[in-house]
């Protein structure tokens, strides 16, 4: 028996918290359930060993669980019975997901609730996914759940493509300047150093730095490599305590450019999470709880937790979101009219589509002036190393003329 933590709703509605003693996680979120108690998020004791992650099971990529949503969604929408479609797309699987897909289809034939065989393989599918799947199960309507859960996976696969896209460019520009600019320093320069002292005259300021550099660069090059390798450390590990962290995404979300693009793709994670969850029937406390996790934000996900109790304490979730500062006019005046109308879940998934194309405009202005001041930095560096080596020559041909 381990213990395992977990955040649950009451029947009443109050957040709680608290361990619970149980053989693996789907016996903690049976017990839990049993207990009266929604979960919302369940966390498995850390041991930190390979066994323990392999013990997880194989752990599937975002596209493979896209994908595999998908033919599920097609296959259930069907009419074909459960245990049918995931031999089907079992019979179609191959390696970690054909290993994956195997113990789940036989626990779905022993009985078992699909979201509970999907429960202790959250390496790959989140806590969103099995509560989607669960509330799907609970109402009947697992196909139209299995749809959403397909578009909303396939929504954030497209958006993360487009991200790779449009940086990729750029970093290849990177790394082939910065390549030819460690070649020059290291080795060109260095060997044309013994021609500009052969000379015996005075050398232009321009020649006589980047001479310094290229021989301070094989001293200097390993100290500051494990410089810039320690502070990447501390940084990752300052950045995962929760005030450093919630301090350095709030920062985030108030940066001038950058900052735009950060509160778009989080604010569409949130409406479209949380609309998500709502229209596959997850009470609206719970999926608040999954949809502040879900935005990858901490500042947002601390300021949930102040939504969540207004709303626990009978305010509607408009006038609660107009009480933060990170959740823009727009987003609430659209779920004013959502909670007006019945319609809530549609009008955050179209509030959702507004701020993936806001999100699409200022990347596209953004990698748009990136390039090219890649390109003039870069540039402007090579022509430094180029100019310091041909004044020299210049200043040779000048004396022999005269």
């Amino acid at each position: 028996m381990s213990k395992y933590r977990y955040h649950a709703l009451s029947a009443s509605g109050t957040l709680v918290a608290g361990e619970v003693d149980a053989a693996d996680e789907r016996d903690a979120a049976s017990r839990l359930r049993a207990s009266g108690v929604f979960v919302t998020a369940l966390e498995a004791p850390a041991t930190g060993t390979r066994a323990a992650a392999r013990a997880a099971g194989p752990r599937l990529s975002r596209g493979q669980v896209a994908v595999l949503t998908r033919q599920l969604a097609d296959l259930v929408s069907s009419g074909m019975p459960l245990h049918r479609c995931l031999s089907i797309v079992w019979e179609q699987s191959a390696g970690r997901q054909r290993l994956l897909l195997e113990a789940v289809r036989q626990e779905v034939q022993r009985g078992t609730p699909l979201s509970e065989a999907l429960r202790p393989y959250s390496r790959s599918f989140s806590n969103l996914y099995v509560e989607m799947m669960r509330a799907g199960e609970t109402s009947g309507h697992l196909d139209a759940v299995l749809q959403r859960l397909a578009e909303y996976l396939e929504n954030q696969e497209i958006r993360r493509a487009q991200v790779i896209s449009a940086f990729t460019y750029p970093a290849v520009i990177i790394m082939v300047a910065i390549g030819a600019i460690i070649f020059m320093v290291t080795f060109l320069v260095p060997r044309l150093s013994v021609v500009f002292t052969d000379l015996h005259q005075a050398l232009p300021v321009p020649t006589r730095v980047l001479l310094a550099i290229a021989n301070a660069a094989p001293k200097a090059g390993p100290w500051v490599v494990l410089a810039l390798a320690a502070l990447c450390i501390a940084g990752r590990k300052a950045a995962r305590t929760d005030a450093f962290g919630r301090m350095l995404d709030s920062a985030l979300l108030r940066l001038p450019v950058l900052g735009r693009l950060v509160t778009n793709a989080t604010l569409s994670r949130f409406a479209r999470t949380l609309g998500t969850l709502l229209a596959g029937g997850v009470p609206l406390l719970g999926a608040l709880d999954i949809a502040s996790a879900a935005a990858a934000n901490r500042a947002l996900v601390a300021d949930g937790k102040n939504i969540q109790q207004k709303v626990r304490e009978g305010e509607s979730l408009s006038r609660a979101l107009s009480g933060s500062r990170f959740y823009p006019p727009a987003l609430v005046q659209m779920t004013a009219v959502g909670e007006e109308t019945g319609n809530l879940p549609a009008m955050l998934t179209r509030y959702a589509g507004a701020a993936d194309f806001q999100y699409d405009q200022v990347m596209r202005r953004l990698t748009s002036l990136l390039e090219p001041a890649i390109i003039l930095v870069m540039g402007g560096i090579v022509a430094f190393i180029v100019l310091s080596i041909l004044l020299p020559v210049f200043q040779i041909y000048s004396s022999v003329n005269l």
